[in-house]
């Protein structure tokens, strides 16, 4: 599950030109998903079009799905990375 609490880690185990490649994108939405194991965890990010019922199966297994301003405000707000 993503929270305030673990977002910034979710987002350094991606590789920034990946995060970078998925912003540049030419579709609206981003979907991050957060992989939890008994050893750790890594998150990994796509690009998507919106669709509603995908947005509820991401979102109601505790990961990301929002559209890219709001994801860009959100690595401002936690000062993840310089993007």
């Amino acid at each position: 599950m993503i929270t305030p609490y673990n977002f910034t880690h979710a987002l350094q185990t991606i590789d920034i030109a990946d995060i970078n490649e998925v912003i540049n994108g030419n579709k609206d939405f981003i979907k991050l998903e957060l992989h939890t194991f008994n050893i750790g965890a890594y998150a990994t990010i796509e690009e998507v079009d919106y669709d509603e019922e995908e947005q509820e199966s991401v979102t109601s297994n505790g990961n990301l799905y929002c559209d890219k301003d709001e994801f860009l405000r959100l690595v401002e707000e936690t000062q993840a990375f310089e993007i």
